[in-house]
């Protein structure tokens, strides 16, 4: 991503995040309570996994296929004002079709 997204928030309200997965790519939301809003973006989500899945054997690449999506919460202080995020709970869905719903 080449700009960072800002959403200004207000401490100690809840918000809810959205991550909607169409085949490659990655759509995001937020919902404060006035009704979600979707950010100005399309992330490619084509490598979603904790490590690449190939190695070499006797000076041969040896493709291992994919490991597995990756999904989780963190929380990045970027301006080191010390701040952090409780997350109350985290849920997810699958669609009959395959699509990620949270």
């Amino acid at each position: 991503m080449a700009h960072p997204v800002t959403v200004p928030l207000e401490a100690g309200h809840p918000i809810v995040l959205r991550a909607v997965l169409d085949g490659p790519s990655l759509c995001l939301s937020y919902d404060t309570g006035d009704g979600a809003h979707s950010l100005p973006l399309t992330l490619d989500a084509t490598v979603l996994s904790d490590e690449h899945a190939d190695e070499f054997h006797d000076g041969q690449l040896r493709v291992l296929g994919f490991t597995g999506a990756m999904l989780g919460l963190w929380v990045q202080d970027l301006d080191g004002a010390g701040v952090h995020a409780d997350f109350a709970y985290a849920t997810y869905e699958e669609w009959a079709d395959g699509t990620v719903l949270r």
